[in-house]
């Protein structure tokens, strides 16, 4: 039988380019090598790729983390070639990576999210003093936390609104909610066990504890949580993938209260490393991930057909 072709779109213009080098790197190690044929294809720091290494490819596996790869750019320029790909399509990826629009859509769909309000440069602390303290100050299109400051005092809050507006023309201020950052991996029509983030207390999951190895994360997959709880989680992760018409893969981020959750953000394109929490909680929840790599692949395929 002949092999199936696989593009791995990977690098990019985006702050988060070495994660997506681990990613990939990781995906062409594990692809099964009986049905597939691996054809990296590293895009560099100035958005730069040999176009025609996709002249001769079935499918394409874009692991382009933020902005120019997983915001629907890469999405819609694969929908012109005509080659299917894994993943959210181009609307859907486009709102994951929009995090007013994901609010706004969450919020309509009766999902709980944390309450926000959107920024403007010349705002004060008594325009945002609603949401309390601690609260958020974000860039609205970048991920792996790049951008993003806690603000803990009315001094720190202009600081960190300049410092989002250097990294996006929109930003938007959060509150703060407090509790275990528990997360779910979405696989079509599937959610895995939920697994958990274990930060010390009081901080973050930051640029520098998402990107470094350190002692002070810990994770758990699965998560520690009563049977019903998992299937909220499960159930809510479905709900929010479809609420934003998600296909082919997700992770879903919460916030756990009490027994209250609230979802922080979709991430249409998580990590692939070896660290990375989208392929453990498939793990824990018996999918290997060769098979996982097949079961995206596959979905991407079937998506081309239904199209056609």
């Amino acid at each position: 039988m002949e092999k199936i072709r696989v593009a791995i779109l990977y690098g990019g213009k985006s702050p988060e380019h070495n994660v997506s080098i681990l990613s990939a790197m990781q995906i062409i190690e594990a692809l099964d090598r009986e049905k597939y044929d691996p054809v990296p294809v590293f895009i560099d720091r100035e958005g730069k790729f040999k176009i025609d290494l996709l002249s001769d490819v079935d499918v394409a596996f874009p692991v382009l983390h933020g902005p120019f790869g997983e915001d629907g750019t890469m999405q819609g320029f694969l929908e012109i070639l005509g080659i299917p790909y894994v993943g959210c399509g181009v609307a859907a990826s486009a709102i994951a990576m929009d995090k007013e629009l994901t609010k706004k859509i969450l919020k309509s769909d009766g999902i709980p999210t944390a309450r926000y309000m959107m920024a403007e440069r010349e705002m004060t602390f008594a325009d945002v003093e609603e949401l309390g303290l601690p609260l958020f100050v974000k860039p609205v299109h970048l991920g792996t936390s790049i951008g993003i400051t806690k603000v803990e005092s009315e001094e720190q809050f202009l600081p960190a609104l300049q410092e989002a507006f250097c990294h996006d023309t929109r930003v938007i201020i959060e509150e703060y909610i407090e509790g275990r950052e528990i997360e779910c991996a979405v696989l079509g029509d599937k959610a895995s066990l939920p697994g958990e983030i274990i930060l010390p207390s009081g901080s973050y999951y930051d640029f520098m504890l998402k990107t470094s190895k350190s002692d002070q994360v810990g994770y758990a997959t699965p998560a520690v949580l009563p049977e019903a709880m998992q299937k909220e989680i499960q159930e809510l992760s479905l709900k929010t993938f479809r609420a934003i018409g998600g296909e082919g893969l997700a992770r879903i981020d919460f916030f756990l209260r009490g027994d209250k959750l609230f979802v922080n953000e979709i991430n249409p394109i998580p990590g692939f490393t070896k660290s990375s929490l989208y392929p453990q909680m498939w793990l824990a929840s018996g999918v290997s991930f060769k098979v996982l790599l097949t079961r995206l692949i596959q979905i991407a395929n079937y998506k081309q057909l239904v199209v056609k």
